[in-house]
């Protein structure tokens, strides 16, 4: 039997869909969350992140571990919480030797004129973008120390119909609210990229990494 793939946050945005993608494609998929969360097709279990034993417990045996936890967006909540995730995760993928995926956003870099890429330093101008600075280098520290295997995925802000935020948004105008990228695409010259097709191209990555 092929070992489960372990989605850390199932409860989150970015979670469900991503365990959907993972199923689409044929794979054992194992939920982790606060609340249990179910889903046809996969396994479930409710696991407390801050909990280092009973997380480590929880990602043994995975074919790898995609790290999608989600903080209420409060600036000293993440100063205070988001290291201790991100270390307990660590510890939890040196322990088992469980690759790690982590899906991230750009709040590290700053104002960035020109493409943004691996390279680009980090340069954090919000106390919440030296938070998402400071948990990265532990994770890509770590990588160098040889002691997990993990990449980072990254993208800015998240658009789509399961977004609680987007549609706290739409609710507090009075007026119609319109997303349109056309300025967006004349400018850089391509389209925006939904948050599907990035979970898309992330599982296919993975994958191509995988079989090499």
């Amino acid at each position: 039997m092929e070992q489960p793939y372990t989605v850390i946050g199932a409860g989150g945005a970015i979670g469900a869909p991503l365990a959907q993608e993972l199923l689409k494609n044929g794979k054992p998929v194992r939920l982790l969350s606060r609340s249990g969360k179910t889903m046809d097709g996969a396994e479930s279990r409710s696991v407390d992140v801050f909990n280092q034993k009973e997380l480590t417990e929880a990602i043994r045996g995975s074919k790898v571990a995609f790290l999608l936890v989600g903080l209420d967006y409060n600036t000293k909540l993440w100063e205070e919480k988001w290291p201790i995730v991100m270390q307990n995760t660590l510890n939890a993928c040196a322990e088992t030797g469980v690759p790690l995926v982590f899906f991230d956003n750009v709040y590290m870099y700053g104002p960035v004129k020109g493409k943004m890429t691996e390279e680009t330093p980090f340069n954090p101008s919000s106390k919440k973008g030296v938070v998402r600075a400071k948990i990265a280098t532990m994770l890509l520290e770590a990588v160098k120390r040889g002691e997990v295997t993990a990449c980072i995925a990254r993208s800015a802000d998240f658009y789509g119909p399961i977004m609680k935020e987007m549609v706290e948004m739409v609710y507090q105008n009075e007026q119609s609210y319109w997303f349109d990228s056309s300025k967006f695409e004349q400018k850089y010259g391509f389209q925006p990229t939904s948050y599907e097709d990035g979970i898309r191209e992330t599982v296919k990555f993975f994958n191509l990494r995988k079989n090499a």
